[in-house]
């Protein structure tokens, strides 16, 4: 475990569509499974909406006896297509390094299955900036449940999660902040819903990577 000594806490990011360009990717497997399956490519703002949630938990919820075959196209599609058609946000590097240098301890807590994670984090050179790893196997409930936060903030020895900036960019991150008593922050480069993700009130909206950086900086 890593003991959080900073004063001022630790933040930790959610990965699909924060760190990582990877949402179009994920739309993408999802209309080719739909076509499968289905014969059309489904309603890209439901797949938004579910965007943030387990593929197990999507599938099962909606198409019970179907889940199982239709998470194996949708990840058969997926991970061919990782190393080639997602994109790390262009100032992401940056902003972790600068964190790290201010001695901001950093996790990650994603839906996003461990293998696809890890996979992702290690092409772009990212898993070196993490103290900790909370991925959909880490827990039983997920966002916005907030059991991945309790989980990181555990394995951190975080006691009062008022020290705790979670780093999103969908309504269950936020929802997932707000419910374990984090701060809220969103990235202004989502492909969420802006209206709904502010009517929501997130503690930060972050429009550049520098924004968290001088939020550290000034705590």
């Amino acid at each position: 475990m890593t003991d959080c000594s900073f004063s001022g806490g630790a933040v930790f990011f959610d990965l699909d569509g924060t760190l990582l360009d990877t949402i179009p990717l994920i739309v993408e497997s999802y209309q080719h499974t739909f076509r499968d399956f289905f014969g059309n490519p489904g309603n890209q703002a439901d797949i938004l909406a579910g965007i943030g949630l387990p593929l197990d938990d999507l599938f099962r919820n909606s198409w019970p006896e179907q889940a199982e075959a239709m998470k194996a196209v949708y990840l058969q599609h997926n991970h061919a297509r990782l190393d080639t058609h997602i994109a790390i946000f262009r100032e992401v590097p940056v902003m972790l390094e600068r964190l790290r240098q201010l001695k901001i301890p950093m996790g990650i807590v994603t839906s996003k299955g461990q293998y696809s994670a890890m996979r992702s984090l290690r092409f772009f050179d990212l898993e070196h900036y993490f103290q900790i790893f909370i991925v959909k196997e880490s827990t039983l409930l997920h966002k916005p449940n907030p059991e991945p936060l309790y989980e990181g903030m555990q394995q951190m020895r975080i006691d009062d999660p008022a020290r705790v900036v979670y780093v999103g960019d969908s309504l269950h991150d936020l929802l997932c902040a707000k419910r374990a008593g984090c701060h809220s922050a969103i990235v202004d480069w989502t492909a969420m819903p802006r209206e709904q993700l502010l009517a929501a009130d997130p503690d930060l909206w972050l429009t550049e990577t520098e924004e968290l950086v001088d939020y550290f900086k000034n705590l």
